[in-house]
């Protein structure tokens, strides 16, 4: 699904040949059957199209009115398996299908392009969607159409008209109404059972359970016991949003301090609009013995696996089981790495400065950029950003054009954020220097500043960030105070996958 499309979800059956998706327009208040597929459903510009792979390989299938109707197009060849089916980028009506002949091993790139469908034919002009051709939708809750204080609307593509949709995910405030104890969720790994916060058995962990009061009072809500200790959280006058009274919460002690202890690896949950629960609860993620935390490493956490360097080989471990697969040799030492789970790509920095991208599907190995001294990648961007020299920071689109603005002073670390037009820069006295800009970033103006940052990660307007070794948040559109969300443990390394909703810590 698009990112921050939030009331439309699929959630997969796995079937012995394929998968049976079930997928919600209304954010899970009702779930419909789509056709047996052998991949992900995707949706292509946000509603216009809906996408998958017929269960046999045998035709695509696809949907122009949100899964009224579904129609097939036979392109796959036989005597084929499919390598790879994805979105070429979240702005245009194209999937990219790679399958193997059986028989001769060639691979066979096909692009499937719907644009045409969306176009006049005088003019060959596509057809966007205009605010005529949109509806307001009440979005259904589990008080009916109430959800934290609010009625909202939701402004959906009427099924009916072939339209591109552009516009994205918009929703409006239609009223107010009261706020409930059901606004507010269970911690992660708890589920809600008869009143009581209870763990998920899924979970690996054991714990006492939260109790939660049902009556809910004006201005202090009862959250719970927890090692019998009650916890109260003053609402604010104006919202339910439970993430807005989180500096009240104090977060207890959840991972013990060991000194001296080899280096572990931790998976915290976050929201789905970026923020932080109540209460963080870290789970240890436990390793192949042959892992080395102190090499680079990047996680696939969808398909479960960690790629490492290790003798010069990237390696993939499976994180379920004691399964190796050495896949690349590399001449020079890796700095750092990342993965691309769309494009299936690996992004590593050499120690010569030699950022460059490694394709897993076909080991074509591609150069970015030299001189350049660190990097991240943010995959719901499809961007790069970079260092290079002292004072340089850079930005570009995966295999795209790389772009350069010289900043006043050293910097360490940069992230350049189209969508809320932020710029992030850690300098080199440690001090996160936040920018924004109107066009582009080559003409920044000042924000805000953090002291003792050491490492930083960004969603939307949630920072997330390292200084002393402790995790910090930030609201930055609240700028509410910083709050310390896992205490009692130092924090060497932080990356944000946005594949599962996690923070990851070593």
């Amino acid at each position: 699904m698009p990112e921050h499309f939030d009331w439309y979800d699929v959630q997969y059956e796995k079937l012995e040949k394929g998968l049976q998706p079930f997928m919600t327009i209304d954010g899970g208040h009702s779930w419909n059957l789509t056709p047996k597929s052998a991949t992900r459903v995707i949706m292509l510009n946000f509603e216009t199209v809906i996408i998958s792979i017929s269960h046999n390989l045998s035709a695509i299938i696809y949907s122009f009115d949100k899964g009224t109707t579904w129609l097939s197009h036979g392109l796959l060849p036989k005597n084929s398996g499919l390598h790879y089916f994805g979105q070429l980028s979240d702005s245009d009506l194209s999937v990219l299908i790679v399958t193997r002949n059986s028989q001769t091993k060639e691979l066979r790139f096909d692009i499937l392009d719907f644009s045409n469908i969306f176009r006049f034919s005088v003019v060959n002009l596509e057809f966007d969607c205009g605010m005529k051709h949109f509806l307001h939708v009440p979005l259904p809750r589990s008080r009916r159409l109430c959800h934290r204080g609010q009625n909202i609307n939701i402004i959906t593509r009427d099924a009916n008209i072939f339209c591109s949709n552009k516009f994205g995910q918009y929703t409006y405030v239609e009223s107010l109404c009261p706020c409930s104890s059901e606004d507010f969720v269970c911690d992660f790994n708890f589920q809600l059972k008869d009143g009581l916060c209870v763990l998920d058995p899924l979970s690996n962990i054991t714990d006492t359970p939260l109790a939660r009061e049902k009556e809910f009072q004006n201005d202090i809500a009862r959250f719970g016991y927890h090692h019998t200790l009650s916890r109260y959280i003053k609402l604010s006058h104006d919202s339910c949003d439970s993430h807005e009274i989180q500096r009240y919460y104090k977060v207890p002690a959840n991972i013990p301090s060991v000194l001296n202890a080899p280096p572990r690896i931790y998976v915290s949950q976050i929201m789905p609009t970026g923020g932080h629960f109540p209460k963080q609860q870290p789970i240890q993620v436990y390793l192949n013995k042959n892992a080395n935390l102190k090499q680079p490493i990047t996680m696939d956490y969808l398909q479960q696996h960690l790629y490492n360097f290790l003798d010069n080989y990237i390696t993939r471990f499976r994180l379920q089981d004691q399964t190796i697969k050495v896949l690349y040799y590399v001449n020079d030492a890796l700095i750092d790495m990342a993965y691309d789970p769309i494009s299936h790509v690996l992004i590593y920095l050499t120690d010569r400065q030699q950022l460059k991208i490694l394709s897993l599907l076909t080991n074509y190995e591609h150069v970015v950029s030299e001189s350049i001294s660190w990097f991240t990648y943010s995959p719901h961007h499809r961007l790069i950003s970079m260092v290079m020299s002292k004072n340089i920071f850079c930005y570009c689109e995966l295999l795209g054009t790389i772009k350069c603005v010289k900043f006043s002073v050293d910097i360490l670390k940069s992230f350049v954020d189209f969508r809320n037009s932020r710029v992030f820069l850690l300098t080199t006295a440690n001090i996160l220097k936040i920018q924004i800009f109107a066009k582009d970033p080559t003409s920044l103006q000042p924000l805000d500043e953090v002291p003792e940052v050491s490492q930083f990660t960004v969603h939307d307007d949630n920072l997330y960030y390292l200084a002393k070794g402790q995790l910090m948040h930030r609201n930055l559109k609240l700028k509410d105070s910083d709050l310390f969300l896992i205490k009692d443990v130092t924090i060497k390394s932080l990356k944000l996958h946005l594949d599962h909703l996690g923070l990851v810590v070593f």
